[in-house]
């Protein structure tokens, strides 16, 4: 059956964690808007085990985000060799000092899912340019950027309001390892010296790195909420102090990684109208938003940075917080950016589900990597 060119797309994607907020930001929510504008007519999402594939569904376009099981990784090159998009949203070719040895994906595997894609997206060029560096391939033909968006509510912008407390969100480890102490003493110091509690956002404390439960001190444990639920909680909540804390002075696979990141926090602790702290590392020096503060990564420069938005730059959040939901809403960038990276992926006919294998040893391996 062939595709037409004018016709809504049918997309497959097959995701790292259908249950990750990165999924949940650079998959679902897109694809979501994309249906809701007619833009796409259906899609579903997987993930390596093939979890609640049907075989009939018919698809014209495969989405493949950031790093799926070496067995299926391979099975998909061999399929959809230069027919596929590739989504990846950090360096997962480099391993930074705060992530464990082991934790990161087959690293040939990976590259091969690279190599062989028809579309690169990623969240910044940036992030294309370090994979091209690390890697030795070429994507600047085939890559597109598609910035983080989020889906905004419809009201109006928040009323500008003194912060009455800090906000951290972080969903795995925390991205410090040299400017740890620094930064985290400077964030306690403060919640402690203007008697502000630190709201936060993710996993248990010392799930984000040796020490930090220490160094950041009480808090109050919100705990991991999934992409819209946060969302939902940021737009709601009195004006907080963002604080968005990245590593710029660490080893050179480090330094490469956070590099790599987006200005994810940027949308949502602008977007949603909390002024916030960042550190002034790449991804939000060169970002194209203007929110909140950037510092470098000393204690002195932390303490005056929160200090400034509580005293008075707190004011700005609102005109920021209007030009960010403007530029990153996902229904701007799902049709502008999103939907041209699917029309280059386009299959030049549909094609059944079932085309995918699930041999008992793809699944065996796939259990076995998971379980460590």
């Amino acid at each position: 059956m062939e595709a037409e060119a004018d016709r809504p797309f049918r997309v497959l994607a097959i995701a790292e964690d259908l249950r990750g907020l990165v999924t949940a930001c650079r998959v679902h929510a897109p694809l979501h808007t994309l249906r809701r504008r007619g833009v796409v007519e259906d899609f579903l999402v997987t993930d390596s085990l093939l979890t609640g594939l049907d075989p009939a569904f018919r698809f014209d376009v495969l989405w493949v985000q950031r790093a799926p099981e070496p067995g299926l990784a391979g099975e998909i090159v061999a399929r959809f060799a230069g027919r596929y998009l590739h989504d990846m949203d950090d360096l997962l070719i480099t391993e930074p000092g705060y992530i464990r040895a082991g934790e990161f994906p087959d690293r040939e595997s990976l590259l091969q899912v690279i190599a062989n894609a028809g579309v690169f997206t990623a969240p910044s060029e940036r992030l294309v340019h370090l994979v091209e560096q690390r890697s030795g391939l070429s994507l600047a033909e085939r890559s597109m950027v598609c910035p983080n968006a989020v889906e905004f509510p419809n009201q109006p912008p928040r009323s500008p309001q003194r912060p009455t407390g800090l906000v951290l969100t972080q969903s795995h480890r925390m991205a410090l390892t040299e400017s740890r102490a620094a930064v985290l003493g400077a964030v306690r110091s403060f919640a402690e010296h203007h008697g502000l509690p630190v709201y936060f956002f993710g996993p248990p404390l010392p799930v984000l790195g040796e020490g930090v439960e220490e160094l950041l001190g009480p808090v109050v444990p919100c705990g991991y909420l999934d992409f819209w639920r946060y969302h939902t909680v940021l737009a709601t909540m009195p004006t907080l102090i963002g604080v968005a804390p990245l590593e710029t002075a660490g080893s050179d696979a480090t330094n490469a990684f956070v590099a790599a990141k987006s200005d994810v926090k940027m949308v949502e602790y602008g977007g949603f109208g909390h002024p916030a702290v960042y550190s002034a590392a790449a991804p939000y020096v060169e970002s194209d938003l203007t929110a909140g503060r950037l510092v470098e990564n000393t204690g002195s420069a932390w303490m005056a940075g929160l200090k400034s938005l509580l005293e008075d730059d707190w004011r700005r959040a609102v005109v920021e917080q209007a030009a960010i939901v403007a530029s990153r809403s996902m229904d701007r960038v799902a049709t502008e950016r999103w939907s041209i990276a699917l029309d280059r992926a386009r299959l030049p006919e549909t094609v059944e589900a079932g085309v995918l294998p699930r041999p008992r040893s793809l699944l065996r391996g796939a259990w076995r990597r998971r379980r460590g």
